[in-house]
């Protein structure tokens, strides 16, 4: 004989289904909406380290260095309001003889947007985009910087044997500094105007600080946290 079931012998048994089946649903639920949240915390982390590699993978040092002229030229007529000739051959002397024989890496300007500071993340970096957004620094065989080459805002700001600095003691200590983080042999070096007393470089695909005067080192999020 069949047994007969009434709907109040039924009940327990569709609860205890539709709570496992919701318990089942639920993790789900949660693994689904966290992975992508973890994927996009190390994407947008390393998001920043492959625009940096994609810069110096496409970068044509021969032409970078040969454009210079045209910088040099804009920089007199901003200086001068005109194009004088012999300003333009004095500079583009200046810097062909700065550069030569020299170990030369170029150094990537980043900007910082404070409006993203709390980020864990990276996101707050960004890549100069102008035209001329690398520096040059040239070092010789014992990994000291003997000239630099500043850009600003797409612009030559400074060209010299010297940092640009009022004081001597830092001239010096940066040296050292640049000296101490080529030894690390970092993949990159990058520049960064707002952080002064700062050396950044990547390596590891993370992105650290070098701080000049006190010749200690952060990765780059654990300083920003700490300014």
């Amino acid at each position: 004989m069949n047994q007969l079931y009434t709907r109040r012998q039924l009940k327990p048994s569709y609860t205890r289904i539709i709570l496992k089946n919701t318990i089942i649903y639920a993790k789900k639920f949660i693994i689904i909406f966290l992975l992508p949240c973890c994927i996009t915390n190390q994407i947008h982390s390393q998001s920043i380290i492959n625009q940096i590699e994609t810069f110096y993978f496409q970068l044509d040092s021969v032409s970078y260095l040969k454009s210079l002229e045209n910088a040099i030229i804009e920089s007199v007529i901003r200086d001068f309001q005109e194009p004088l000739e012999s300003h333009i051959q004095w500079k583009y002397n200046q810097i062909k003889n700065g550069i030569a024989d020299k170990n030369i890496k170029f150094v990537l300007n980043i900007e910082i947007d404070i409006t993203k500071l709390e980020s864990d993340t990276y996101d707050y970096i960004k890549i100069d985009t102008s035209r001329y957004n690398s520096n040059v620094y040239c070092f010789n065989k014992r990994n000291f910087p003997v000239y630099y080459i500043f850009f600003l805002e797409g612009e030559l700001d400074f060209n010299g044997d010297f940092f640009p600095t009022f004081s001597k003691s830092y001239s010096k200590q940066i040296k050292l500094g640049f000296r101490n983080v080529l030894k690390k042999q970092p993949q990159y070096i990058l520049n960064c105007y707002s952080l002064p007393n700062t050396i950044l470089y990547v390596l590891n695909e993370k992105i650290f600080v070098y701080r000049v005067k006190q010749k200690d080192e952060y990765e780059f999020s654990v300083y920003m946290k700490d300014l």
